[in-house]
């Protein structure tokens, strides 16, 4: 399951090992990491599922073939100006990000039309939205005190990074348990992020 503590953790120790000293560096990682679980966690999803049987449940875990180094392209080109390590911050950043959705993102699904089988997210069906990712990261930092003049630049350019490869590029597979009386089906999953 996707977590925040875990998150902030990851986003911490690369932006460490990047070179970031600031003293509000973790409260910072923790900031983005409440931002981005909190978005996640309760989206929508959709796969096409193969099988036999109708009215099984489906269990996976992680969103697949996400880049973290699209993620920060993106990020880095929605930014209105640059520090000099602004890029490797954001891949930093992104290089958690990707990590956490790939390997905790607990994905269930209910499959109406197929009792045991395997089920595919559908590329652009994870119901993530950049302008929703971008308002919980921003009340994130502003509840944390950050005053800064580039606090909604960062967050919007983040939130634009993740979404936009999510959205592009993100599936993921479930296994589908259930009944498998009659043989030969296919349809489509419904799925919730956890």
């Amino acid at each position: 399951m996707l977590n925040a503590g875990v998150l902030q953790g990851l986003i911490d120790a690369n932006l460490a090992a990047d070179g970031a000293r600031g003293p509000r560096r973790t409260r910072f990682s923790g900031c983005v990491a409440r931002g981005v679980v909190n978005h996640f966690v309760g989206k929508p999803f959709n796969t096409d599922d193969s099988g036999n049987g109708k009215g099984g449940t489906g269990i996976g875990i992680g969103i697949k073939a996400l880049s973290h180094g699209n993620m920060a392209d993106i990020a880095y080109g929605c930014m209105d100006s640059h520090g000099p390590k602004a890029r490797s911050f954001l891949s930093a950043i992104m290089r958690a990000i990707e990590q956490h959705l790939r390997e905790a993102t607990m994905l269930t699904t209910t499959n109406p039309q197929v009792g045991k089988g395997i089920g595919n997210v559908i590329v652009s069906s994870i119901g993530c939205v950049q302008g929703e990712l971008q308002a919980l990261i921003e009340a994130e930092l502003i509840g944390d005190g950050a005053r800064g003049p580039k606090r909604n630049n960062i967050a919007k350019a983040i939130s634009t990074g993740v979404v936009v490869d999510v959205k592009a590029t993100g599936t993921g597979i479930v296994t589908i348990s259930g009944n498998v009386i009659p043989p030969g089906t296919s349809g489509v999953g419904i799925g919730t992020i956890s």
